[in-house]
């Protein structure tokens, strides 16, 4: 059994392109599964149930991954085994700010645990409460920063709240190019300098 794979949930977005392309490019090569057109409980059990390997990495299709997440998420992963869940954040520069973030999912104790919504549509809280109660450890690293994410058109914007109305917000008017979004994760390397990250000490910083 592999260790990691990938699995990218999209609704068509045209950054999905370049979410699949981030992870074309990785140093350390993984299977890559492109999930369309599913709705978020649909497309996690399609991750749960196709899944070949001890982890899965849930990549949406407005992240962009810096080219070392894969390797930098092994790590991790090879040292906790046990662990149902491990996280990192995002870099969303078009608000300077780390949000939240990429997630790698056990997949035996994830099945067990399983997904649900909660009264607003989300599927994590739930998910982590779960966790909790049957004993089962995750962890997350707030100061790695893995990968940008990344604006959709206007277009795409508007049907995004649409979809997901409790995230608010506003529709952004200056949008760069996808593939000017996707040279921003090469900006990834001084922020996480900068925080001191262990994606930095244990990854980046070694040529």
């Amino acid at each position: 059994m592999n260790l990691l794979e990938a699995f990218v949930l999209t609704n068509g977005a045209s950054t999905s392109e370049y979410a699949i392309r981030s992870l074309e490019e990785q140093s350390e090569p993984c299977k890559i599964t492109v999930v369309r057109n599913k709705g978020i409980l649909e497309a996690m059990q399609y991750c749960l149930t196709h899944s070949k390997s001890h982890f899965f990495l849930k990549v949406d299709d407005d992240m962009f991954l810096h080219p070392r997440v894969v390797e930098f998420y092994s790590i991790f992963l090879e040292s906790h085994p046990d662990a149902c869940m491990y996280a990192c954040n995002l870099w969303e520069y078009w608000t300077k700010r780390v949000i939240e973030c990429l997630k790698a999912y056990n997949t035996e104790r994830s099945t067990k645990v399983g997904f649900k919504k909660d009264g607003i549509g989300r599927i994590d809280y739930l998910f982590l409460k779960n966790l909790e109660r049957n004993g089962f450890a995750y962890a997350v690293d707030a100061k790695s920063v893995v990968a940008v994410h990344a604006l959709r058109s206007m277009q795409e914007q508007s049907k995004y709240f649409g979809q997901w109305p409790r995230h608010g917000g506003k529709i952004r008017r200056h949008v760069e190019s996808n593939a000017s979004q996707y040279q921003k994760v090469a900006k990834l390397n001084s922020l996480n300098k900068s925080r001191k990250s262990k994606f930095w000490s244990q990854c980046l910083s070694k040529v």
